[in-house]
């Protein structure tokens, strides 16, 4: 009898063991279990994910029946579908169900995945059901978000008449929207090797943008690819102008994995600037030698009019030749903007002193602009080979800037060193500053910033468009770093040897 004991201790010993490691195992699942007994549904086992997705203490439902444990649950259909489960046998399984669930300020609205699974026993009768629950708000809800994101890119897409790019380094597949397709001439699913759209762009311009992709492509590169290409295509054959915007992504390794981006087609654009330059080109150049005359006639005034001394007139005399002098120097905008396009706006690059010019603009500012205070600082003799009467219309076009923009009697700081062989020139102000979207396209031809009560700040968009031409072609650059109502700092660099 003895040993019929102990085997009945050892069983029982066994079997507590075993429903403590299933326990052990539901307790430290990373979804929602609880099990439910009998035709009650009362609660024997629940997680503690489940008791977090419920907003329940243990204390509050073990032991009692689901359904005066969760009263919030009454009037949703959970309870019919346990009742349903136990009496057929059949699981229900729902996925992506939103459901009220209890919170400490009432109910709040969740999505859930659940499973609802019959308990056999050992002689095939239903003895309780599992549920299996897993809340996934967070997810859908960032999903659809996504899902809104989505729809709103397409939408400026159309918009905009956007064409979408999408490389792949790795398989070198080129693809996009439908309309990167129709301008590329390939049919609505069909991709094609970088190769093959390098092809459809002209021949003049093909290394050009062949170089591009590779360079933003290298690890020296920032990943940013900014460039403009004609293509023309088998199909309709017509030459489009391009202006390609995208970047670069890249594996946790720092590899390159794509480059996406956006193609807009410029052609009427450039057209229509091409245009506007012919009308202005031919104004100006009418307008100069009626304006010579003029400032000729004025001067000779000047000096017929010294004799009699009359302070008036003299004055009146001055601010005429003044005006004159801002139209002249206005219309050879103009003109250097037609240069620049019919290539005829040509360097003429000699090794000078950067310390004399800069002297030279120097005595020039402090005698004619009484309205602001002037600090002008350089190291010393800097010797640059370029173009000395171009450069000094940069230094001119940003000094007359910072003077138009800032606050009078405010000081302007113009200073100059040598940095990594190279010349930098900074024009700093204390004026209204320019706001962060504007700073990215304030060197584009015709671009002017807008005030914020909505006008225009006057002027014709030319004069940094040409500072940024006249430092490009001295294989330098231009930039600005300004912050709203603190100032601007404009600078340029040149190098010693370019």
């Amino acid at each position: 009898m003895d040993i019929y004991q102990r085997e009945l201790n050892r069983y029982i010993k066994q079997l507590a063991d075993s429903r403590e490691y299933i326990r052990t195992i539901i307790e430290q699942a990373p979804v929602g279990i609880a099990m439910l007994k009998g035709p009650e549904h009362h609660i024997e086992i629940a997680n503690s994910a489940i008791l977090k997705i419920w907003g329940r203490e243990e204390s509050e439902v073990i032991g009692y029946p689901h359904e005066s444990a969760r009263p919030e649950m009454r009037a949703q259909p959970v309870n019919n579908w346990l009742k349903h489960v136990y009496q057929s046998g059949e699981p229900k399984i729902n996925t992506e169900f939103t459901v009220k669930l209890l919170d400490k300020a009432g109910l709040r609205e969740a999505i859930v995945n659940s499973i609802y699974q019959p308990i056999f026993s050992h002689e095939g009768s239903i003895s309780g059901v599992l549920v299996i629950l897993e809340e996934i708000t967070q997810q859908v809800m960032l999903r659809k978000k996504n899902e809104k994101d989505q729809q709103m890119l397409n939408l400026a897409v159309d918009a905009g008449e956007l064409a979408t790019f999408y490389y792949q380094t790795e398989t070198n597949l080129f693809s996009g929207n439908t309309l990167l397709k129709k301008w590329f001439g390939l049919s609505s699913d069909e991709n094609m090797a970088l190769s093959l759209a390098i092809a459809v762009i002209l021949p003049e311009d093909r290394d050009r943008v062949s170089l591009a992709i590779e360079h933003v492509l290298s690890k020296d590169s920032d990943g940013h690819y900014f460039i403009e290409y004609r293509i023309q295509n088998n199909v309709d054959k017509k030459i489009r102008l391009l202006q390609a915007n995208g970047r670069v992504f890249y594996d946790s390794k720092g590899n390159p994995l794509s480059l996406n981006g956006t193609l807009r087609d410029i052609t009427e654009q450039k057209k229509e600037e091409q245009r506007k330059d012919d009308f202005i080109g031919m104004v100006s150049h009418e307008l100069k030698t009626p304006l010579t005359s003029l400032k000729a006639y004025l001067q000779i005034l000047q000096r017929m009019d010294l004799p009699t001394k009359d302070p008036m007139s003299q004055n009146m005399l001055g601010k005429s030749v003044k005006q004159v002098q801002y139209m002249n120097s206005m219309i050879n905008g103009f003109l250097n903007v037609s240069r620049l396009d019919s290539g005829q706006l040509h360097l003429i690059k000699t090794v000078f002193d950067f310390q004399s010019l800069f002297a030279e603009i120097e005595d020039e500012v402090l005698s004619t602009i009484k309205t602001h205070h002037f600090l002008f600082k350089g190291p010393g003799k800097i010797m640059i080979h370029a173009d000395r009467e171009k450069i000094a219309q940069v230094l001119h076009n940003l000094i007359g800037n910072a003077v138009k923009y800032s606050p009078l009697r405010s000081t302007i700081r113009v200073d100059y060193a040598a940095i990594d062989n190279s010349l930098k020139v900074n024009v700093q102000d204390l004026g209204k500053g320019i706001a962060e979207k504007d700073q990215q396209r304030i060197f584009e031809r015709y671009y002017r910033v807008k005030e914020t009560s909505g006008g225009v700040i006057s002027g014709f968009g030319i004069g940094l468009y040409l500072c940024r031409e006249i430092i490009e072609l001295h294989d330098g650059t231009i930039q600005v770093q300004s912050v709203k109502d603190e100032g601007s700092i404009f600078s340029f660099t040149l190098p010693f040897n370019p």
